[in-house]
C-alpha cells in the first residue's frame, strides 16, 4: 500500500494502491499533503482540498482539478500541462517554473501567487483573477487573456507577445495612468514612481516589437 502523509506532522492522511488512488480517495483531506515528484497523471481531484499541500515537481498532466483548492501549496516546478484547473484556487501558492502549457484556467484565481518564470504556453486564462501576482520571466505566448484581471502584477521579463491584446492595452493604459498620477506628485515621489514601472514599460515595448 502506498500512503500520502502530511508535511508537517508526518501523520498517515492517505492510503491506497497506488499514489494516485490514495489521492482520489481521500481528496477531501489532502491539505498539508506531501506530494512531492508525484506521479499522479490524469488524477482526478476535483473540488479537493490541497492547501498547504506540497507537490514541487509533481506530474499532473491532464488532470482534472476543477474547482481545487491549493492555496498556500507549494508547486514549483509541477507540471500541469493539459490539466484542467477551471475555478482552482492558487491564492498564495508557489509555482515558479511550472509548466502550465495548454491548461484551462477559466476563473481560476492566483491572487497573490508566486509564478515566475511559469510556463503559460497557450493556457486558457479567460477570467482568470492574477491580482498583485508575480509573473516575471512568466511565458504568456498564445495564452487566451481574455478578461483576465492582473492589477498590480509584476511583469519583469514576462513573455506577453502574441498573447491577448487585452492584456497589452491593459498594461499600457495603468502604466499611463500612474505617469499622470506622477505629474501631479512632488517631484521625488514622481522619480520613485517611473523607478517602479520603467520596467513594465520595458516589457510592453518589448511584447509589441518596438524595445531589445
Amino acid at each position: 500500500m502506498k500512503t500520502i502523509k502530511n508535511r508537517w506532522t508526518g501523520e498517515i492522511i492517505a492510503t491506497g494502491r497506488t499514489i494516485k488512488e490514495a489521492a482520489e480517495k481521500n481528496k477531501a483531506n489532502l491539505a498539508g499533503a506531501n506530494l512531492a515528484g508525484a506521479n499522479l497523471e490524469g488524477v482526478n481531484l476535483a473540488e479537493a482540498n490541497l492547501e498547504g499541500a506540497y507537490l514541487m515537481g509533481a506530474y499532473l498532466e491532464g488532470a482534472y482539478l476543477v474547482g481545487a483548492n491549493f492555496a498556500g501549496a507549494i508547486l514549483a516546478g509541477a507540471n500541469f500541462v493539459s490539466a484542467n484547473l477551471a475555478r482552482a484556487n492558487f491564492e498564495g501558492a508557489y509555482l515558479a517554473g511550472a509548466n502550465l502549457a495548454d491548461a484551462n484556467f477559466v476563473h481560476a484565481y492566483f491572487g497573490d501567487a508566486n509564478l515566475a518564470g511559469a510556463n503559460f504556453v497557450h493556457a486558457y486564462l479567460e477570467n482568470a483573477n492574477l491580482a498583485d501576482a508575480n509573473l516575471a520571466g512568466a511565458n504568456f505566448a498564445g495564452a487566451n487573456l481574455t478578461d483576465a484581471y492582473f492589477a498590480g502584477a509584476n511583469f519583469v521579463r514576462a513573455n506577453i507577445a502574441a498573447a491577448a491584446p487585452e492584456l497589452l492595452a491593459a498594461c499600457e493604459a495603468a502604466y499611463k495612468q500612474i505617469l499622470e498620477a506622477a505629474e501631479m506628485s512632488r517631484e521625488t515621489v514622481r522619480d520613485q514612481l517611473s523607478l517602479a514601472v520603467g520596467p513594465l514599460h520595458k516589457a510592453i515595448a518589448k511584447a509589441k516589437g518596438d524595445g531589445k
